[in-house]
């Protein structure tokens, strides 16, 4: 029997389970250094350990933790489960083909810890973890033995417990680099050197990162948009495929999960005078989002652009869709009620109007209003950076490793123009990345 996610509990209604039952419990490993995580985690399994016959364990815990070094919860958990578990399942995340990345370990520099003190301690849990980090560090990181315990001792110290487990925290983040590259200075070009310059290899550049913490510092407390539904969870299973590009969301697809935000006007931040609403979506390596625009029932929209890449398309009513990703900064994709589709790079030294986001997009128009679907393709860094003309490129947008964005709508009439916008800009402009939101799949 599985037990995990939401039903990790060990239900209150069956007092014994039949002696054949082997349990499987899947259950968060970092954090378990921190009192209240280790209650919660020790009340999880003894709910367990009280309804089955002892040896019928088997615990389960996943890696997937962005700069997340946490050999002492391993130490922890490990030497508890001494005569009590059968063993130890632990996953890594492997590359994905689909962004350009080969199936293999994904990131060997950062988990390679965490998997070595596992590993030793289902050997043997009576080893003494200060011991096997000081064979460790003196083996493995040679003459840079001292800044490399300095550095990872920083990343296990300053990650998030309780609660769920991350290092997002951009000065922590900075800060660790920059114990890695006087690590790596100590270390000089040895084989030692290597080692931590995989590990460095693996996570944003420096001067990324001290830019991002810059723009942050301005965002203040950033809206978050995690209404975006990874379509791969099986629970969507049977509206994966159901997506139609016709403009309209009327499809499994889009109503399985509704996730649907409204926009403000973008001066005030009041409710707008024509109501307009949006969702989005990712599957398989694409970027979905619908975009639904109210307006004067029968009343003419004001369409000033045909064709793709027409500039004029921004005199009429149009809806615009800015992406900042973790590797650019940013793309802007414009759409009218036509379907004709303008997008540019707009990073400081992108390709400007010369990029292709290479989306697809369809609009509907109705009595009251109109809509669009777009469909936006996602390459992986390392694929994407061959083509810098052509598509969006960034890793899956995830709380620990968001997208920011924003959303907006101009409707035009005669001089006037009315500015809608996810989150409001003060102005008549969308292009301020100092109001972008955080974007995440769920």
């Amino acid at each position: 029997g599985g037990a995990y996610s939401s039903y990790r509990q060990a239900p209150e209604g069956i007092e014994r389970f039949s002696p054949n039952m082997l349990l499987f419990l899947a259950a968060h490993r970092p954090g378990l250094d921190h009192p209240e995580q280790w209650e919660y985690q020790w009340n999880l399994i003894d709910g367990w350990l009280r309804r089955t016959e002892p040896g019928q364990m088997l615990r389960n815990s996943n890696n997937y933790y962005d700069l997340v070094i946490h050999p002492r919860s391993f130490d922890r958990e490990l030497k508890a489960l001494k005569g009590i578990s059968l063993g130890d399942w632990n996953e890594v995340r492997r590359g994905s083909p689909a962004r350009g990345e080969p199936v293999s370990w994904h990131t060997p520099g950062k988990d390679h810890l965490n998997q070595y003190v596992n590993a030793r301690l289902l050997w043997n849990a009576d080893l003494d973890l200060d011991a096997l980090l000081e064979e460790y560090y003196t083996l493995f990181f040679g003459p840079a033995r001292d800044a490399m315990q300095a550095a990872v001792e920083y990343a296990e110290n300053n990650y998030t417990r309780p609660g769920r487990a991350q290092f997002t925290a951009w000065k922590d983040r900075i800060r660790y680099v920059e114990l890695l590259n006087a690590a790596l200075a100590r270390a000089g070009d040895t084989v030692y050197g290597r080692r931590i310059q995989l590990m460095i290899d693996e996570i944003q550049p420096l001067e990324r990162m001290r830019e991002a913490e810059a723009l942050e510092q301005l965002r203040g407390d950033a809206p978050e948009y995690s209404g975006a539904i990874n379509m791969a969870n099986k629970k969507f299973q049977a509206s994966q495929d159901t997506f139609v590009l016709d403009g309209k969301a009327d499809e499994l697809f889009w109503t399985v999960y509704s996730g649907g935000r409204g926009l403000a006007d973008a001066l005030t931040g009041k409710k707008p005078a024509h109501r307009t609403g949006f969702m989005g979506r990712w599957h398989q390596d694409k970027l979905y989002f619908v975009i639904d625009c109210a307006d004067e029932a029968g009343a003419p929209l004001n369409i000033t652009a045909t064709e793709d890449g027409d500039p004029a398309i921004l005199e009429g009513d149009h809806v615009e869709i800015l992406l900042e990703t973790d590797v650019n900064s940013y793309y802007r994709i414009v759409v009218n009620p036509a379907g004709a589709l303008l997008d540019m790079d707009m990073a400081d030294e992108g390709a400007g109007a010369q990029w292709s986001s290479m989306a697809e997009v369809a609009a509907h128009v109705r009595e009251d209003g109109w809509s669009v679907e777009v469909c936006v393709p996602v390459l992986g860094e390392d694929e994407g950076m061959l083509d810098p003309l052509h598509n969006v490129v960034g890793r899956l947008p995830t709380s620990t490793w968001p997208w920011h964005f924003n959303i907006g709508r101009v409707r035009v009439r005669d001089d006037s123009r009315e500015f809608s916008a996810f989150v409001p800009t003060g102005k008549e402009s969308l292009q301020d990345r100092s109001k972008f939101a955080r974007f995440a799949t769920r």
